[in-house]
């Protein structure tokens, strides 16, 4: 990797620099940049990265012709917003929760507008939105990327690994992705301009700086915070100076007021309580010395070849005295351990870089030697090991792409909307079921958008419960119970219900395979289906492909699906 020069402000901080003297160990070795890629050539390499990322998050999408796992929450939102005339509602009616209108709402204004002036649907705007954002995501890490890598085939390998990561598409593709991935987006970019507002000393980028936080902030609360944490770190690394302290002032003024038309509404109907309650439902904060000692911060489903480039990264850097990568990811296991993996995805692709460039440069110059200019086999021989050993990465990293969440990013299928679109039809409004998927709530896309398809209520649904305070780790524990009775009977229903006070009238058996745990195929709850099937308190009124759904007590209303029908 090319090593810039290194000057006063260097000297100033040379404990937090990101550069080196050539001199220190593992250093770029001498006239690597004879071996750096032409203009042309990575522009070409980037563009080649930029469509491959594209296509990867697309494949994802075309997977299904709706939205990927969740988003019913936020679809909901968005119908709140229009309904209201655009204006900030108190609370939003997903679920009919009671759930305070407190999310940030800039993503939700954007798909609202966008299915108001075109002839696109809600549904296909949590589809292709997130498919934007997170491409959009790539593109941020580019320019921030060259700001701290200087070599060309560095940035590239940057760039790849970055879009490659299954963090930073996962849950982006989803229809949830609408808030996350362009929240994800805006905070690179903002981390990336306060990098160049504290390294050049500029001060008029402090407004463009507010600006980004403040789409970041407004666009999903976690990636906000991620700015703003990694903005503190770079302004303590890179800007003690009196033109970084006066950009850092400015920035921290604006942001507030910028996004004060959202946060503004928002305790002047509810106080501050709906963010009390949000920031409640964050991890534990011995989650983060926990998952640096299991490193398993690329979650690659093959073997950790881009964890263990970013630890020879760290190793590097650690070297030549370059704290700052080694420490975010710190700061991140720290400050943001429920996001750890999508947040350290950055500082993780360029310490990889790292890892990956300046491990071959060493080698090249340690087995040729730095006087060799023979084009023979001694001296060509490490750039020949180089190019295969980046040629085995390259395939690595797509190949793990594409093989990282085969069964999370899929959308519901038609035979599971025709058993929503049956409840909506032919049961009593006002009705509650209880949804057993044996999936992790998270992931759970049947408790999120039946509310949503039918205008039924879901008594164990979780999402949304973070913005009530004292209920969000409450309703995961009772969506918990609810899910184990998919291997007991009808009493454990019941006696769920005793014991949470949740009533319901039906109960819905999704006909899915769990995807959690991922290797889990059996389709769900068979042993509460036929526990179900001669139990008199409950009564099978629907059965097909999708679902089968029993009413507590009375008689059958409707004729049903053949039993051959259901699946099972």
């Amino acid at each position: 990797m090319q090593v810039r020069r290194t000057d006063a402000r260097d000297a100033a901080h040379p404990q937090l620099r990101f550069v080196t003297p050539s001199a220190e160990p593992l250093a770029a070795p001498p006239r690597a940049e004879q071996h750096d890629l032409s203009r042309a050539r990575y522009i070409a390499g980037l563009a080649g990265i930029l469509g491959l990322a594209f296509l990867l998050r697309l494949s994802l999408i075309m997977r299904s012709d709706f939205p990927l796992n969740d988003g019913g929450l936020f679809y909901q939102m968005v119908l709140d917003l229009k309904a209201n005339g655009y204006a900030i509602p108190a609370f939003t009616s997903f679920n009919e929760a009671g759930i305070p209108f407190g999310y940030p709402p800039l993503t939700l204004y954007v798909a609202a507008a966008l299915t108001d002036v075109t002839s696109m649907s809600e549904v296909s705007a949590f589809r292709w939105l997130p498919l934007l954002g997170s491409t959009l995501i790539v593109v941020a890490f580019v320019p921030f990327a060259a700001s701290i890598l200087k070599s060309r085939i560095a940035i590239l390998s940057a760039v790849l690994i970055f879009a490659m990561l299954g963090p930073t598409f996962m849950w982006m593709v989803m229809g949830g992705g609408l808030t996350r991935s362009f929240g994800f987006a805006f905070a690179i970019a903002t981390i990336w301009q306060a990098h160049e507002m504290y390294e050049r000393r500029t001060v008029w980028r402090a407004p463009l700086v507010a600006v980004l936080a403040a789409c970041a902030i407004a666009s999903h609360l976690e990636m906000g915070w991620l700015a703003a944490f990694s903005c503190a770190l770079f302004f303590v690394a890179e800007g003690r100076h009196r033109q970084g302290i006066i950009s850092t002032f400015a920035v921290i003024i604006l942001v507030p007021v910028l996004t004060a038309p959202w946060w503004a509404t928002v305790i002047a109907e509810h106080g501050v309580e709906p963010f009390r309650a949000a920031l409640d439902s964050g991890s534990n904060p011995f989650v983060g010395p926990l998952l640096l000692l299991q490193y398993d911060i690329a979650v690659e489903p093959l073997f950790a070849m881009v964890g263990a480039l970013g630890l020879l990264g760290i190793v590097t850097s650690l070297s030549r005295r370059q704290y700052v990568l080694p420490v975010w990811v710190l700061a991140v296991a720290l400050l943001d351990p429920r996001a750890f993996p999508t947040s350290s995805s950055v500082a993780l692709a360029l310490l990889a870089a790292i890892g990956l460039n300046d491990a071959l440069l060493f080698l090249a110059s340690h087995v040729a030697g730095p006087n060799s200019v023979r084009a023979n086999a001694a001296s060509s021989s490490p750039l020949v090991l180089a190019g295969a050993v980046g040629f085995v990465v390259v395939c690595y990293v797509i190949l793990s792409a594409f093989l990282v969440t085969p069964k999370l990013l899929t959308g519901l299928t038609p035979d599971e909307r025709a058993a929503m679109s049956w409840v909506a039809e032919n049961t009593p409004e006002g009705s509650s079921l209880a949804i057993i998927t044996q999936d992790g709530w998270a992931v759970d896309r049947t408790s999120e958008w039946l509310p949503v398809l039918t205008g039924r209520e879901s008594v164990a649904t979780v999402q949304g419960s973070e913005w009530i305070k004292g209920r969000y780790h409450a309703s995961q524990a009772d969506y918990d119970s609810l899910q184990d009775c998919a291997l007991e009977n009808g009493d454990c229903l019941l006696a769920w219900s005793r014991l949470t006070g949740r009533d319901f009238e039906y109960v819905y058996i999704a006909s899915i395979a769990p995807r959690v745990p991922p290797e889990a195929d059996a389709i769900c709850c068979t042993s509460l289906w036929l526990a179900l099937k001669t139990d008199p308190r409950f009564v099978s009124v629907y059965e097909g492909p999708g679902a089968t759904i029993y009413r507590v007590g009375g008689a059958p209303s409707v004729s049903r699906w053949s039993r051959s029908a259901s699946g099972r």
